[in-house]
């Protein structure tokens, strides 16, 4: 409250930009709370903090009031990756590229993405509008396998987290299958990691397969898979999970629908390094983004 009335105190406002910096997320949103004043001058400020080009639209005080309200939970991420601050496409084989917000330790550096696992026939990727009027910011990733020599080589992106155990997992997805018996849109949270090869003890191990005309959402659990709903073929869809690292078990929720539990997809996994998103086979298109971590 002093820093408060301190910086109430400056008609200029220069005590707050000269602080601005120096405060965590939470002591902002705080700061900006205790006064009408202060929230406009800390709501003017906000594009400073936010990474450049922002993730977050930023074009009246509305849309930067819901992104400074958003800003402890992106900066003690471990990721937030909604592909509006670099393009996919310009990731070649051995470059990384740090995310929008996250890293390793969840600090904004340490995790970077690169190509893989496999690297020998990547994907193509590339950034496009996402066109979904519930996600966070404009774009999305786009990610198909066009090389038949990577049926069942997961090709795709990689993040690496470091060693982490994380409580909740959210992102939302689209997909496009125009043939039969396809599937993709993997994302995995993993211990291990081998070239060509699937996650390594994934906690978490979610896709999307067509199987003649019915589409559905599994989710691996030990040594199979369940399903867990049903997507449709160029519609965004939500996926929100909470990790019990006690119990080993994950609860989930599609969309609006109903909260299901499932154990770990391997119950021996004790932590995680590896975010992996890929595709299964050819003739299958993932669209991802709004990817949270915490």
């Amino acid at each position: 409250m002093e820093l408060a009335l301190a910086v109430l105190g400056e008609e200029s406002g220069s005590l707050l930009a000269q602080v601005w910096g120096f405060l965590g997320a939470w002591e902002l949103l705080r700061l900006g709370r205790a006064s009408a004043e202060l929230w406009g001058r800390a709501l003017e400020a906000l594009p400073r903090r936010l990474p450049r080009p922002s993730p977050l639209p930023l074009l009246n005080l509305q849309e930067r009031g819901a992104a400074l309200r958003r800003l402890p939970v992106l900066e003690g991420a471990f990721l937030f990756e909604n592909f509006s601050a670099w393009d996919p496409a310009s990731l070649q084989v051995g470059a990384e590229r740090a995310p929008a917000f996250g890293g390793a330790s969840g600090s904004g550096g340490g995790g970077r993405w690169r190509l893989g696992p496999g690297t020998e026939q990547p994907p193509s990727l590339a950034r496009e509008a996402n066109g979904d009027p519930e996600a966070l910011g404009h774009w999305c990733v786009r990610m198909a396998n066009e090389d038949p020599l990577t049926d069942l080589g997961p090709s795709g992106l990689v993040f690496t987290l470091g060693w982490a155990r994380p409580r909740e997992v959210s992102y939302r997805c689209k997909a496009e299958a125009a043939k039969a018996f396809r599937a993709g849109a993997v994302l995995a949270l993993a211990q291990g990691l081998g070239n060509d090869k699937g996650p390594e003890r994934p906690a978490v191990l979610m896709s999307f397969v067509r199987d003649g005309n019915s589409r559905e959402v599994l989710g691996a659990r030990n040594s199979w898979t369940e399903p867990l709903g049903a997507w449709e073929d160029g519609q965004w869809l939500a996926l929100a999970l909470r990790l019990d690292w006690a119990s080993k078990t994950l609860r989930l929720r599609l969309g609006g629908g109903e909260e299901k539990t499932l154990p770990f997809a391997d119950e021996k996994c004790e932590a995680v390094r590896y975010l992996v998103l890929y595709n299964h086979t050819g003739d299958f298109v993932a669209f991802f983004t709004d990817l949270l971590i915490t």
